[in-house]
């Protein structure tokens, strides 16, 4: 794993998620956990995953969701997973 980092001071899609989780009643701010695969020579992809646990006490109801985004830079790739995890929240909201 590359980072884990919960971004305090961010822009773009992650700062839109911190406020969409915020509206979502989550007390708390996600976690973003970066991976770095080698492919080639100077050539690391980049995989980030979001945890996001369900609000509802039924199991039945709803799974927690996991986002996965994949890009080729570090701040590129938590843009990508945040907007992911945006459309998945706009799904189940």
């Amino acid at each position: 794993m590359a980072i884990a980092n919960r971004g305090e001071d961010i822009k773009g899609f992650p700062a839109l998620l911190n406020e969409v989780m915020w509206r979502a009643n989550y007390s708390y701010r996600l976690e973003y956990a970066v991976y770095a695969l080698g492919v080639g020579h100077g050539v690391i992809d980049y995989m980030c995953k979001i945890y996001i646990p369900s609000l509802l006490c039924d199991l039945g109801e709803e799974l927690d969701c996991v986002a996965w985004g994949k890009a080729t830079y570090i701040d590129m790739v938590v843009q990508v997973v945040a907007y992911h995890a945006i459309a998945m929240l706009r799904e189940a909201l």
